[in-house]
Formats: structure tokens, sequence, C-alpha cells
């Protein structure tokens, strides 16, 4: 039996995986119904593949340990290493093995098995609680040296503070993984987010979010787009609370669709397809240019009715601006008929050149 805090030689048939992996895309945990999905999830999603075939050639390296929690039956629970642990088993149990779809499978040697079985000990760190390997792991894949990508982060600051038995607080995190609390708290507010469009507003398709989360939290530096939404400030975020005000569904919405495109199809989302319909960012140095418009009463109209970024800056700029641009445009389209006139184009105009000298005698006459 591994001692918490102690460095053990567990064998392999008493270790399990981590069905909350923070790599996990969400609500994973709800399609798993045993171990092998976990499994296939990580061979399909992290290239479980690969190490086999390391392990097989070169065998187990027992430099780097697991690290793991205790269960209630005498087992443990894999938090990092999980692709190693998925590795080791497929190489044991067939039964894991055939869930695999990974071509390269066929092609890894049985004979592991003669070298690998259940009994092998592993070497593996055991640790107390999930909040004891914090630092560990907040240092690797949140602060330094192989960080996950800003979904996986936010997922994991989130769950370490909303666990059932958790007794941390965003502080604690904050100083647990070495992050600044407004940081922390960023975290916590965007993923939060998220889960409040899924499961409270229900807002379809929020996967377009997790796909391009780096873009999410880029926006949420935004004060206008967070102001359009109703997203608190880092520092007002309320751990427990969800961030939103209920009434701001279509806002969120209607963001959400400006940044991602609208909701895709099922065969499209299964593709990793993105929208561009209803989508005015295409590159994530324009979500400055949003976040003026959208703090701008006009601009925000225009682009509420018309899904068109330079058609809302423009509408937001002020109105001594717009006039100027809007007469010298004139001025310069006005150049270029008198190059071009003719009489017979002039007499054929004639309607539309009347028009013209009502409307300047109206702005003349504006008081």
């Amino acid at each position: 039996m591994g001692k918490a805090g102690s460095l053990s030689d567990l064998k392999l048939g008493d270790l399990r995986p981590d069905w909350n992996n923070p790599r996990f895309p969400p609500l994973a945990v709800d399609g798993f119904s045993d171990d092998l999905d976990v499994y296939a999830l990580l061979d399909d999603r992290f290239d479980a593949a690969s190490v086999a075939e390391s392990i097989a050639r070169h065998g187990f390296f027992q430099s780097e340990p697991l690290i793991a929690i205790p269960t209630l039956d005498g087992k443990y629970v894999v938090l990092e290493g999980n692709r190693r642990l998925t590795a080791l088993k497929s190489l044991v149990d067939p039964a894991v093995r055939n869930r695999m779809t990974d071509p390269r499978w066929k092609n890894i040697s049985a004979d592991t098995a003669q070298i690998i079985t259940d009994a092998t000990l592993i070497p593996v760190l055991v640790a107390e609680s999930r909040e004891s390997v914090a630092p560990i792991l907040g240092y690797r894949h949140v602060t330094g040296i192989t960080p996950w990508d800003p979904y996986q982060q936010a997922r994991y600051v989130s769950s370490l503070i909303d666990a059932a038995d958790s007794t941390v607080n965003a502080a604690e995190v904050a100083h647990l993984i070495g992050r600044d609390l407004s940081e922390v708290k960023a975290f916590y507010r965007n993923y939060s987010i998220v889960e409040q469009a899924r499961d409270v507003f229900q807002i379809p398709d929020v996967d377009r979010i997790v796909d391009e989360f780096g873009v999410w939290t880029r926006a949420m530096t935004s004060t206008g787009i967070r102001d359009y939404i109703g997203a608190p400030a880092p520092r007002d975020v309320q751990e427990g609370n969800y961030p939103l005000p209920s009434e701001n569904r279509e806002q969120l919405m209607q963001a959400i669709t400006w940044l991602f495109g609208v909701a895709r199809s099922a065969g499209d989302k299964a593709l990793g397809k993105q929208s561009s319909a209803g989508r005015v960012i295409t590159d994530s140095r324009q979500l400055t240019r949003l976040g003026k418009v959208l703090a701008n009463t006009d601009g925000r109209a225009a682009l509420e009715a018309e899904p068109n970024l330079v058609d809302a800056e423009r509408a937001a700029l002020n109105r001594s601006a717009r006039f100027f641009e809007a007469t010298t445009n004139a001025k310069a389209s006005l150049h270029v008929a008198k190059k071009n006139a003719t009489p017979a184009l002039v007499q054929d105009q004639l309607p539309l050149l009347d028009e013209l000298a009502i409307t300047l005698g109206q702005i003349r006459a504006t008081e």
C-alpha cells in the first residue's frame, strides 16, 4: 500500500485512469461507462500509441514517476501520466488494446506483455488529494514547462475551486500554482461563462468557444466585450456563482456568434469545422476593434443590425467624424463624376442630380 506523500512502487493492475482529467473535452465524463472508455479517449486525443511504441521498443523508463491518489477500494487514480498509463495498460490487456482505433496498435509487439504485466511495479508518487498535487500540476501545465491549452488550464483552475470536497479558494489556488490572483479569477470566470452558456442558457454548440478558447480568453480582456455580455472584471468575480446576469442570454449568444460564427451542424462540428456565417472576427487582433464598437451605442446598434465590423466602426465614429468622412467621400465621388460627364449622361441623370442638389441645400440649411 503506497503511503500518501511518498514515492512507492505500485502494481500496474492497481492503477486507474482519471475520469476527470482537465484535458478531456467538456462533458466527456458523461460518456464514460468504464475505464476502457477513458483509455480509448486518451489514445484518440493524446496519441498513447506513440508512447506504447517507445515502451515496446525500449522498455519502460522509470525515471519519471506517475502521480496518483488512493481510492477507497485500495486502488489509485493517476492524476499525472495518464497517457503513459494508457500505453502500459494497452500493452498488457487485450481488452484495452481492442478499444484502440489507431492502426499502429496492430504493429506494436505483443511480446511486451512478457515483460510488463499487471504485477509489474510502477514508480508512483502517492499524493493525499488533488489539491496536494496542485503545486506540481500547476507549475508544470499552467505556469511552466509543458503548458496545457487555455481551456484545459481554465478547467483545471475551476476544478480546484469548485470541487465538491474542495477547501481552497481562488487566492489559495493562485498560491498553489504560482499565478496572480487576477489571473486565476480570470481563468475561473472564462470557464464558468462557458458552463453557464451550456447548462443555464442552453446555447447551442458551446464547443465553438472551447475549440477556440484562446480567442475567448483574449476577448475577455476587452472591457467593451465584457460590458456587453455583463461579465465582471477579475476582481469582482464571485466564486461559486455563474458570472453573467440571468437576463443576458441574448447578449452572450450574440457575442459568441460574432466571435465564432453561428452554431454548427453536427457534421461540421464532428469535423472540427468553424462557421463563418455571422462571424465578424477573423483575426484575434480585431478583438480590440470589436470592443470599441460595442462600447459605442451607435456602433453596437449597427453591429446588432448587420454583422459587419467595418460598417459598425463607421457607425461608431462621432458625429463630427462621420460628417467629415461622408462629405469628403461625396466630394471625391463628384470629382470623378465631373471628369466623366458628357451632355448625354448629364441629361440622362438629371433627376439624380436634382436630388443631390436638394440634399446639399438641406445640409446647408441645417442650423
